[in-house]
């Protein structure tokens, strides 16, 4: 029997259940880490995660290595061996694609260096591998332009550069062609593409890393896995990936609740086909009120998929000012200094108790808002968006201000004249099933291309959301209890009456609907029970 113990960060006590342990995971959803103290190759321990939790865990930071280590230390008090990340070492695309040596290296094999995984970079004659770390120019892809590639002239370190490609264009340069390579030489430069020498289980990217040395060549690595070495202070080292040793997984924590049942459906539709598919089958497309149900809709994704899925969020006429958490749009109460807002801008800062209208893009300082603490003055310069997700993932959500009394008490732990982000923005998008949640998990704050009018989940982002041309096919993820196209049935009545009562009166049926329906409740099913109405309009046919 092994020891599972539960750390949930958020309410600050213990769970202790049965047989791993769990920490808040800091990333835009509040993942939650599960220590595993059963030995297992890395392979069969990826096949446990995906099975019982999301996947092994993906590491992107010394805040979380050092949670790691906390939880490693709290689940197998003890132990100083090793524990399975879900690192493994082969050359793959940020998509998750692995490299097949399309564009092959020019001289030699690459290596990799203590401070960060090699990453590709590509001139004219062939690839090279740099330190991640290193400052370059890099190529962006541009799936709006004729040419596709970009060289951005910019020194910048390799996850710079993507963040960049993607608040830009769309992501780093894919080169798996001669034709392509030939296109970048004409650009009149070289830099980093979308090439990194190690992958995450959960196809997700980071390039953080934290080896304990210099590691072999990369011909010298074959079917090497990154374990945690926990007595060399959690740094990392590579194994044979059949040895067998304790994991960490991450997902949601078994007792959260679940609002929603979501179905994942692998066919290539367009949004109005999926919402059409998921409407007839099962209740509509996928409707997402929270954190909660970011990580359910994740828990049905086939984790080898590296595209978009369909959900059920549209592009809709009208815009409305709402808080990020989501919960209600803005109250009676607001706060707008002379002349906001004034247009074009999407996200809000608050200085001196007054709101602006500001660009997502602009870096501030910005105030969260913790369940039982209050608000929460936070000194690190972030956009919008990366402050929404720090605030998620940390406290509750990004501020809200509904009164005089909530904006005193921001203004006590702001101060006069520094300008914070504050949880309200501007939204034009609805609901499929037209629920009045404003809760949005956006990759890189509100969409503004007007062409692209449907939301789809984005694989390997935590369940972050992007804007696609609805015509575009997708798989896509409804929500609904059960499939009707398979599971339903349907059942004859045959009521008695003493000819007093219209049995298709409306109150009346109704009535006999809702005696049936506690019944089936009472027998302990829960199932949808609805009258087969007739071209007439009736559902009760009187016996000849």
């Amino acid at each position: 029997m092994h020891k599972i113990i539960y750390i949930n960060v958020r309410l600050y006590f213990l769970y202790y259940i049965l047989s791993t342990g769990t920490f808040s995971l800091g990333s835009s959803v509040p993942w939650q880490y599960f220590y595993v103290s059963q030995n297992m190759s890395w392979n069969d321990a990826q096949t446990y995660c995906r099975a019982n939790y999301i996947d092994l865990v993906s590491v992107r930071s010394m805040e979380e290595v050092n949670k790691l280590i906390a939880l490693a230390a709290t689940a197998a008090p003890g132990y100083s061996g090793s524990v399975w990340l879900g690192l493994h070492r082969t050359w793959s695309w940020i998509t998750g694609e692995p490299y097949l040596g399309q564009v092959p290296f020019k001289n030699r094999q690459p290596n990799e260096g203590i401070n960060g995984a090699a990453c590709g970079v590509l001139d004219s004659y062939g690839l090279e591998d740099w330190f991640c770390s290193t400052s370059h120019y890099f190529v962006c892809y541009d799936d709006s332009s004729t040419s596709k590639f970009v060289l951005v002239q910019l020194a910048k370190n390799w996850t710079d550069a993507e963040v960049y490609c993607r608040q830009h264009y769309a992501h780093l340069a894919i080169i798996k062609t001669s034709a392509e390579q030939q296109i970048l030489s004409l650009l009149g430069g070289d830099g980093f593409i979308g090439l990194i020498s190690a992958k995450w289980s959960d196809y997700s990217f980071s390039a953080f890393r934290y080896w304990v040395s210099i590691s072999d060549r990369e011909s010298s690595l074959v079917n090497k896995c990154v374990a945690m070495v926990l007595s060399n202070s959690g740094k990392w080292n590579h194994l044979d990936c059949t040895t067998p040793e304790p994991f960490i997984c991450y997902g949601a924590p078994p007792f959260q609740p679940v609002s929603r049942l979501y179905r994942a459906v692998r066919y290539m539709k367009t949004w109005p086909d999926a919402q059409s598919y998921c409407r007839e089958r099962f209740t509509d497309l996928a409707t997402v009120d929270s954190v909660g149900d970011v990580y359910s809709v994740m828990n049905q994704v086939d984790l080898s998929y590296t595209g978009l899925l369909w959900i059920g969020l549209q592009s809709a006429v009208g815009t409305h000012w709402c808080w990020s958490m989501g919960d209600e749009p803005l109250a009676d109460y607001f706060n707008w200094a002379l002349s906001k807002p004034s247009g074009g801008r999407e996200c809000v800062s608050n200085m001196n108790g007054l709101w602006s209208d500001t660009d997502c893009q602009t870096m501030l300082y910005f105030v969260c808002y913790s369940e039982g603490t209050g608000y929460v003055m936070v000194s690190i310069n972030k956009t919008w968006q990366d402050a929404q997700s720090y605030c998620r993932s940390t406290y509750t959500d990004l501020a809200r201000i509904r009164s005089r009394w909530e904006q005193n008490r921001v203004d006590a732990v702001v101060g006069r004249w520094v300008s914070v982000w504050i949880g309200l923005f501007l939204d034009s998008w609805q609901w499929s099933d037209r629920w009045s949640s404003r809760f949005r998990n956006w990759a890189s704050g509100p969409p503004s291309d007007g062409t692209a009018a449907c939301a789809a989940v984005v694989t390997g982002t935590s369940g972050k959301w992007t804007n696609d041309i609805c015509t575009t096919p997708h798989p896509f993820v409804c929500y609904g209890d059960v499939d009707r196209m398979t599971k339903k049935q349907i059942v004859r009545i045959k009521l008695v009456s003493s000819g007093t009562t219209d049995p298709n009166d409306t109150s009346v049926r109704a009535a006999i609907l809702d005696h049936i329906e506690q019944k089936i409740k009472a027998k302990g099913m829960n199932q949808n029970v609805r009258w087969r109405v007739r071209d007439d309009g009736s559902v009760f046919k009187k016996a000849e």
